[in-house]
């Protein structure tokens, strides 16, 4: 009988002559019963950017999200510890939520490092997790390495177009370009002019990676890059919220709910 895909993965993980610390992932079977999820009848994936359960409970009820996306700041931020165990835990409780994707990042100043926790992380649900690494030399030779153990990879903290070059030629699965920080650095308007760039470039190469839209801030920033062509995309609860504050649309319901109300909607029927 072949081995379990995650037993595959740490039989694959490079060996390093500093030797690397190796930890035992626990693997746990969820006791709930998974979402049955039928065909996907659109291209668009939404991911929330929370480590927050309470968030991820509320939110994925909506039907909207496609997963869940992290980092060190999002996980300290929602007072989720970044190590293994803590990961291992909040992941399980992803899954038995239903969600089909959950990024997590690597962590590590070295190639040594980052693929060590690479590998753990991605143990953890190969078929599921994501793993987030850096749009840098060392993040670059990681994904490298990864794709060769069939790892699905996000290169993460991209603000050129030429990064996206480098994610798709080490076989990421997306790259995710920080909207907001790149108008901060370069000037407003500048990001989504790069990203128009970038989709050009994943166009010419026709290239399966996807754009992950990530630093998004406004609401209509989303309908306009989807406009664009993007389809991917990471907000933070509060953006989320933000999609739904139509005043014209509260209004015109406000309408309708009076006029039923006025009309024997909620009078008692016998």
């Amino acid at each position: 009988m072949q081995a379990p895909l995650s037993s595959q993965l740490r039989a694959r993980r490079p060996h390093f002559s500093a030797g690397a610390e190796r930890r035992s992932v626990p693997r746990t079977r969820s006791a709930a019963q998974p979402r049955v999820h039928a065909e996907p009848h659109t291209q668009l994936r939404m991911f929330l950017d929370s480590a927050s359960v309470t968030q991820w409970d509320l939110w994925l009820n909506t039907g909207i999200f496609y997963g869940f996306t992290t980092n060190p700041l999002i996980l300290e931020r929602d007072g989720v510890k970044c190590n293994l165990r803590s990961i291992t835990k909040l992941a399980k409780t992803a899954f038995d939520l239903g969600v089909q994707e959950l990024q997590v990042q690597a962590w590590g100043d070295d190639v040594q490092k980052l693929t060590s926790v690479a590998f753990d992380l991605a143990g953890i649900n190969p078929k599921k997790v994501v793993v987030k690494l850096p749009c840098t030399l060392e993040g670059i030779q990681t994904a490298s390495l990864l794709r060769d153990a069939d790892i699905r990879v996000t290169i993460t903290g991209v603000y050129s177009p030429q990064q996206v070059i480098l994610a798709q030629s080490v076989g990421a699965e997306y790259a995710a370009p920080y909207l907001g920080r790149m108008n901060d650095a370069f000037g407003e308007g500048q990001g989504v002019a790069a990203v128009s760039q970038m989709l050009q470039i994943n166009a010419t190469s026709k290239t399966k990676m996807r754009l992950l839209m990530a630093s998004v801030r406004e609401a209509s920033e989303i309908s306009n890059l989807a406009a664009l062509g993007c389809d991917t995309f990471t907000i933070s609860p509060t953006v989320a919220m933000k999609l739904f504050k139509v005043g014209q649309t509260i209004d015109a319901v406000s309408e309708f709910e009076a006029a039923a109300r006025r009309n024997g909607a909620y009078e008692y029927e016998t």
